[in-house]
């Protein structure tokens, strides 16, 4: 049900203990006393939400006679009334019942686990947030299904990374893959899998590196490993799994939208007719050259990656660079671009980047680099148009806007299409871009188009993407007030209505913040200096600023990206938006980002 209703209840026990009455969360200090809670978690996790008298007292006061017992529970029983607001908890003809309307966490996963199709698995997976009742890893009572809850969480996230990584999208499996490994450590297939991964992405010292960390743990347990895995360490150290070699082996469309979006089949594009108009045209002609404008979090990426996806389509071969983690070098968007080509599995033509960018000030210098650009892109193109995406140009150096123009000069020649994506706001603020967006403007060499907010029809079919059911007016009503018709902010409040079933009250940036918190004070550390860092940074530079141990980051790592903070970037971690990161600068005192 979609509908938000003040009489409702979530029960969160996996991961952490928080309970959710209609669209506020129970605060904190509220379970000052703990048999409330314990009361509160032993019938959410009893079969039928029901429990025999006798039983919840020989689990939570055993020893007690039975008038102790009974009194103890009737104290704990009213002390819970309290906190919820009403008879969510109950004792009815010798069972203790939890009343049928709420909604626990943990029956949710194991219905989507038992369901078996990849999206209920992908569901299931996204509801296992951690062990259960982590703040309880003592109580006896609850080992054994914390075990169990465990054991099934590796095998359903086995089965889920399976089917993403057989539709191209390993991104989202290896970080789930690795989730896993922690829940069962002694998993051959989970840790067999997840190198694979690795490897196919080129990581191959870390595809080594989990076979070592699942033999050790398996001789740990007395057992030695299997013959697949012994198989695969073979393989991996003769070269055997990696990217696929030749330029066949190149998927630009899939691996700009992984890259740029974090995942390679990004939902259907919505409301954007005009510009999608625009690309189309540009795609067909194979050149010339488009600069999106708009506010952040609008959609231009978005486009900009739909475009791709025509192009390619056509017989384009697309490439992509972005100005995230260049720190303003010369040509840095170029350089990216031309890295990630053949990182990817690109062979044709040369890097003109691999030695570095022709030292500034020497015109002839200059120039050598420009024509080296130029024949690497026919080389790349071989014969076919090259649609060269350019992420966020607002931040571009003045070395890249002059190739930019020179490129865009020759674009029919090569044949190069080139499709910007800027911030509208650096238009009227930013030096080198606002010199570039005037030269192809005053010389007809690239169109611009400004992206609008959604109206209420394009909010409402993005909802359904998002959810997966169509949303009832209502609903799609309040999203589009809230979000205001912005894309991404549409995005991130549907992925707290996910996570918690409520709207959040707050701005956008409130919003990022209060899903970072939810992560974990570990998570909190890492991305606040991420943030400081950058939009793309290195793991272990952020992880020795945020003073964290290797293990107790990489954790935090896989708790953000799984959440869709962070997305994996060829062995770095990148803010999945760059409202994301600002929202979490924002946050952060000019004290502690200085230190």
């Amino acid at each position: 049900m979609l509908a938000e209703t003040a009489d409702t209840l979530k029960v969160y026990l996996l991961g952490r203990f928080e309970v959710v009455r209609g669209d506020a969360p129970v605060p904190g200090h509220a379970w000052r006393r703990r048999r409330p809670a314990d009361l509160l978690k032993l019938v959410a996790l009893a079969p039928g939400r029901a429990l025999p008298r006798e039983r919840v007292v020989e689990a939570l006061w055993p020893g007690r006679d039975h008038a102790s017992g009974a009194n103890n529970l009737h104290r704990a029983l009213y002390d819970l009334r309290q906190i919820l607001g009403g008879r969510w908890v109950d004792l009815d003809r010798g069972q203790v019942r939890l009343r049928t309307g709420a909604w626990v966490d943990v029956e949710a996963f194991e219905t989507a686990a038992g369901a078996g199709d990849p999206a209920a698995l992908e569901l299931a997976a996204a509801l296992y947030r951690g062990p259960l009742a982590p703040e309880d890893l003592h109580a006896a009572w609850l080992a054994e299904r914390r075990a169990e809850l465990r054991r099934r969480f590796a095998a359903v996230a086995l089965s889920a990374a399976g089917s993403l990584a057989g539709r191209g999208e390993a991104g989202k499996a290896i970080p789930l893959l690795r989730r896993a490994a922690d829940a069962d450590p002694l998993s051959e297939p989970v840790h067999h899998l997840l190198a694979r991964l690795l490897a196919e992405a080129g990581r191959r010292a870390e595809a080594l590196r989990q076979v070592e960390v699942a033999e050790e743990a398996l001789r740990a347990a007395g057992r030695e490993p299997g013959e697949p895995l012994r198989a695969l360490r073979a393989a991996i150290q003769r070269g055997e799994v990696g990217p696929t070699p030749g330029g066949a082996g190149y998927d630009g469309a899939r691996r700009v939208a992984m890259r740029l979006l974090g995942t390679a089949d990004p939902p259907p594009l919505r409301g954007r007719p005009a510009a999608l108009g625009l690309i189309e045209a540009l795609a067909g002609r194979g050149c010339g050259g488009l600069v999106l404008l708009g506010e952040p979090g609008v959609g231009k990426t978005r486009l900009a990656v739909e475009g791709a996806r025509l192009a390619q389509s056509r017989g384009a071969v697309v490439l992509a660079g972005t100005t995230a983690g260049a720190d303003g070098r010369p040509y840095g968007p170029f350089a990216d671009a031309f890295a990630d080509y053949y990182r990817a599995g690109g062979t044709a033509g040369s890097d003109p980047f691999a030695e570095g960018p022709a030292a500034g000030g020497v015109e002839g210098e200059k120039l050598r680099l420009f024509e080296a650009v130029r024949g690497a892109l026919r080389a790349v193109g071989g014969g076919k148009p090259v649609y060269l995406l350019l992420d966020e140009v607002d931040e571009v150096d003045e070395s890249s806007a002059n190739l930019v123009h020179y490129l865009l000069r020759g674009a029919e020649a090569l044949p190069l299409a080139v499709v910007a994506t800027c911030r509208e706001e650096s238009v009227r603020a930013g030096e080198p871009v606002r010199t570039l967006l005037a030269h192809l403007d005053a010389e007809k060499l690239a169109r611009g188009a400004r992206l609008q907010r959604l109206d209420l029809g394009a909010t409402r079919e993005q909802l359904a993407d998002l959810l997966g059911v169509e949303p009832p007016a209502p609903l799609a009503a309040q999203f589009h007030r809230v979000a205001d018709g912005n894309p991404y902010r549409a995005e991130e409040l549907a992925r707290a209505w996910r996570e918690g079933g409520r709207l959040p009250t707050g701005d956008l940036a409130a919003a990022i913040r209060e899903r970072a918190g939810r992560l974990g004070p570990e998570a909190g550390a890492l991305l606040a200096a991420g943030a400081v860092a950058g939009r793309r940074f290195d793991l272990a530079v952020a992880a020795t600023a945020a003073d964290l141990p290797e293990e107790a980051s990489r954790a935090a790592a896989e708790r953000c990206l799984e959440a869709q903070l962070l997305d994996e970037d060829d062995g770095a971690l990148r803010f999945h938006h760059a409202l994301a990161r600002e929202a979490l600068l924002q946050a952060i005192p000019a004290p502690r980002r200085a230190a």
